[in-house]
């Protein structure tokens, strides 16, 4: 063959590579796209169902705190006595309980009104009442339980309110009487809206949207970031096809992640999820742009520098077309010295890449080599780095990364979640992504290390919201009542050895608030849960349930060995006060009770209303005490 017909030969091969690689590459990039899509629908629906279960968390905390305060027989006997002598002791009793239950749980405003709706005692914010709360009024004296009042406009203050109302009953032998409801406030913008409006990193696009149906429309409830005036301003049509609010309301799904088109008609990713017991949907959603910007951007220089090599390699084969009469030897020696440029400029591919990159031998696990990237990251220099192994920087066991390796290279797949240790010692959550690549004759790794620690980080911490009470570091009470229910059904196994649960309550604590104020009685509350840390097993559970209440859970001894951790714990809390930061000294003591739990035990509720009742029993009989449910007759 003719050195002429070898230059037609390679120009065509050389068109059809520049195909070949623009089909790869075009197809490359629509399977990155896809994967980096799901990945982001994923954290978006991990986000919005972090975002539901606080809200839902926050809101059963607010129903329990109405709850207990219309429950409360000491009201509604202030209340009866109120209603038919108009004694102003007791009514200045019932506004002094009504000011500190709204302080206590941070409420705009708590009142008691009648079943018509009017208000009859009130504290805090004097605003009229929304209409609908006389239905919700009736629904809740109709059905004894407490109803929420929902999201509605003040036009009064321009503020956006919600609440809850609870009857008050006060029983007669088997019968029971009406008496009123106690109705509790609260500004959306101060306590709900700030568990949706806080993006968990950062992002230019990313926001959270919160709507309810009403007929043929949704409403937007919480102010948008583009559009900070929405909130009971927005309201769209059901029937908008692509808008991510419009699908999540129409499939009538729980949960839901998918691509849509927002408000603004910008192309988003997005993640929906209902708010249970509620008429609230709340949708996670970040602009595709913004999600597909570090990919377009990896895309274009690629494609750039795709051409720029297929241009180079171009110049050359035009070169070699016009100098036929070269010797065969000449050609070789041509074409060994373009693929050693072609190597050069692969290593400077390599070497200048942002990501930290390595090449690794998966036999062994030694690094061939890294990149600049990879040196600035781990801390070592290159030279470092081309002495070591992938143990020597990867935590998990050196046996199983080996194996790790092998699989990558025979099943061909390319990512892996480890953890990497830093040259100062930091480790690392990191995403691994890893292909087989073969180079002068030598079958490697190639790895690249994308560093997502910031999103586990973030991901830690919205767990911690959800499950952590925020003043004393205690497990929440949401938290505690699960453990407590996993210890109620374990109890069902014969080999299961038993368990007790303690609950406590600060003698006189209203006084320390009324004394010393607020901040003191917080103090007081992050002492006592310090001195309860320290002075339990580790196995043991503590809990905050609300207020001044606490609660332990004692997994695998009985009542009566439970009783000497409460004693201690008791004196050890009376012998150590609370010193606040002008030295005043603040001495307290505490009460408990303690049950067992119970293998016919059916409900977390049951041993620990039993402890409560002991704990009442300490309470009446002189606090600063601890009394056993089974030492007081009381049934199990």
């Amino acid at each position: 063959m003719t050195f002429d017909k070898q230059a037609r030969v390679l120009a065509v091969i050389f068109l059809l590579l520049g195909l070949a690689i623009l089909t790869i590459g075009q197809v490359t990039y629509r399977q990155q796209v896809a994967h980096l899509k799901k990945v982001h629908l994923d954290d978006l629906q991990a986000v919005a169902n972090l975002k539901v279960d606080a809200i839902n968390g926050w809101l059963a905390e607010r129903r329990a705190n109405v709850i207990s305060a219309s429950g409360n027989p000491t009201i509604a006997n202030t209340l009866a006595d109120w209603q038919q002598s108009k004694s102003q002791d007791a009514k200045a009793s019932l506004i002094g309980f009504l000011q500190n239950f709204r302080l206590a749980y941070n409420f705009s405003s708590a009142e008691l009104i009648d079943v018509n709706g009017q208000r009859l005692l009130g504290v805090g914010d004097d605003v009229s009442h929304s209409p609908e709360l006389l239905l919700i009024a009736k629904k809740a004296m109709d059905t004894g339980t407490a109803q929420m009042l929902d999201l509605h406009y003040h036009p009064e203050d321009k503020s956006i309110r919600l609440g809850y109302v609870s009857p008050i009953f006060i029983h007669n032998g088997y019968d029971r009487q009406s008496l009123g409801l106690v109705f509790v406030g609260m500004r959306a913008d101060i306590y709900l809206y700030p568990y949706i409006q806080n993006w968990p990193r950062t992002s230019a696009s990313g926001e959270f949207v919160m709507v309810r149906r009403e007929g043929d429309e949704f409403l937007y409830l919480n102010a948008l970031r583009h559009k900070p005036d929405a909130a009971f301003n927005l309201r769209q049509p059901i029937s908008t096809a692509s808008l991510p609010v419009a699908i999540d309301i129409q499939t009538g799904i729980q949960t839901i992640a998918m691509e849509g088109t927002d408000y603004r008609g910008v192309a988003t990713l997005f993640a929906g999820r209902a708010v249970p017991d509620t008429p609230w949907y709340l949708i996670a959603k970040i602009d595709e742009s913004e999600a597909l910007a570090e990919l377009k951007l990896i895309a274009m220089k690629t494609t750039g520098m795709v051409i720029l090599a297929l241009i180079f390699t171009l110049t050359i084969l035009t070169m070699l077309w016009h100098r036929q009469r070269l010797q065969s030897i000449r050609a070789k020696a041509i074409l060994a010295q373009e693929l050693q440029a072609s190597e050069e400029r692969y290593r400077t591919v390599f070497k200048q890449a942002k990501l930290p990159s390595l090449l690794i031998n998966p036999l062994d696990g030694r690094i061939i080599t890294a990149n600049n990237a990879a040196a600035d990251y781990y801390g070592y220099t290159v030279d470092q780095l081309q002495q070591m192994k992938v143990t020597d920087i990867n935590t998990l066991p050196a046996e199983f990364i080996a194996a790790e390796m092998a699989l990558a290279y025979e099943e061909n797949r390319n990512h892996f979640n480890f953890r990497h240790r830093l040259a100062n010692g930091e480790i690392r959550d990191v995403e691994v992504y890893s292909g087989p690549l073969t180079i002068d004759g030598q079958n490697l790794l190639f790895a690249t290390v994308l560093d997502v620690s910031e999103r586990k980080r973030m991901e830690h911490d919205l767990i911690e919201m959800a499950t952590i009470d925020a003043l004393t570091g205690l497990p929440n009470r949401r938290y505690f009542l699960d453990r407590l229910k996993d210890q109620v059904n374990r109890m069902d196994r014969a080999v299961t050895p038993g368990a007790s649960v303690m609950m406590l309550d600060l003698d006189h604590f209203k006084l320390v608030n009324d004394t010393y104020g607020h901040a003191a009685g917080d103090a007081v509350l992050r002492h006592v849960a310090k001195l309860m840390q320290e002075n339990i097993r580790n196995i043991d559970i503590p809990g905050r349930l609300g207020g001044e209440e606490f609660a332990i859970l004692l997994p695998g001894i009985q009542s009566s060995e439970a009783f000497k951790t409460a004693e201690r714990l008791r004196q050890i809390i009376a012998s150590t006060p609370t010193i606040l930061g002008d030295g005043t000294s603040i001495s307290l003591t505490i009460s408990i009770g303690i049950s067992d739990i119970l293998r016919e035990d059916s409900q977390a509720d049951t041993p620990l209303s039993r402890a409560d009742k002991a704990l009442y029993h300490a309470k009446q009989t002189g606090r600063n005490r601890t009394v056993l449910v089974k030492d007081m007759n009381v049934a199990n």
